[in-house]
C-alpha cells in the first residue's frame, strides 16, 4: 500500500528548476557586460521584455551568485549556508523514516531477518550520507541556488509534519509535540 514515487517524484519536479537556476546564476556572473545584455534580449520574445540593465543578484542583503567556498572574499556567514542545507536535509529524512514499530510474538525466518537488517543498514547509511552530500554540493554553488534548496526542504518539512508527523525523530521531541 505505499507508493514507491512518493519521495521521489517531488525531486524529480524540482531538478529542472535547480539547473536553470544554477545556470543563470552563473551566467549573470560571467557576463558582468552589456554583452549579456545583448544576448539576454536576443533570446527574448516580446520586446516588451527586453532588459535595460544587468540584474541585481542580492536579495535581503545576500548576493546569490556568490558560493561559500569564496568565503573569504564575500564574508564568514556564508559558511553557515551549506552547514543549514545539511541540517534541514537531516532532519527531513529522519522526519520520512518511519518509526519501526514493534511487533509482539512475530516470528521471522533466517532469510528474511537477514534482509531486513541490511535494508536498515543501507537505509541508515543513506539517512547520514544523503544530506552531507547535499552540504558538500552546496559549498560550490550560489548561494541562490542553497537558498531555494532550503527553501523548498521547508517546505517539506511543514508539509511532512502536517501529513504524517515527525516519523523517527518523534523519539527527541516533547510529548506535547509528537503525532
Amino acid at each position: 500500500g505505499v507508493n514507491p514515487l512518493a519521495g521521489c517524484l517531488p525531486v524529480l519536479i524540482q531538478i529542472p528548476v535547480l539547473i536553470s537556476l544554477y545556470n543563470v546564476l552563473l551566467k549573470i556572473v560571467e557576463f558582468d557586460k552589456a554583452d549579456f545584455l545583448s544576448e539576454i534580449n536576443k533570446h527574448l520574445y516580446s520586446n516588451s521584455l527586453h532588459l535595460t540593465a544587468i540584474p541585481q543578484t542580492y536579495f535581503m542583503g545576500f548576493n546569490l551568485a556568490a558560493k561559500p567556498d569564496q568565503w573569504q572574499q564575500a564574508g564568514a556567514y556564508l559558511l553557515a549556508i551549506p552547514v543549514v542545507t545539511g541540517a534541514l536535509q537531516f532532519i527531513q529524512s529522519k522526519m520520512m523514516s518511519p518509526e519501526k514499530p514493534k511487533v509482539e510474538g512475530q516470528k521471522e525466518t533466517q532469510s528474511e531477518k537477514g534482509m531486513e537488517d541490511t535494508m536498515a543498514q543501507v537505509q541508515s547509511q543513506m539517512l547520514y550520507l544523503m544530506p552531507a552530500m547535499i552540504a558538500f554540493f552546496s559549498y560550490g554553488f550560489p548561494v541562490g541556488l542553497s537558498l531555494y534548496w532550503n527553501t523548498f526542504t521547508i517546505v517539506g518539512i511543514i508539509q511532512q509534519w502536517k501529513i504524517a508527523g515527525a516519523g523517527s525523530l518523534n523519539k527527541y521531541l516533547p510529548a506535547s509535540l509528537q503525532k
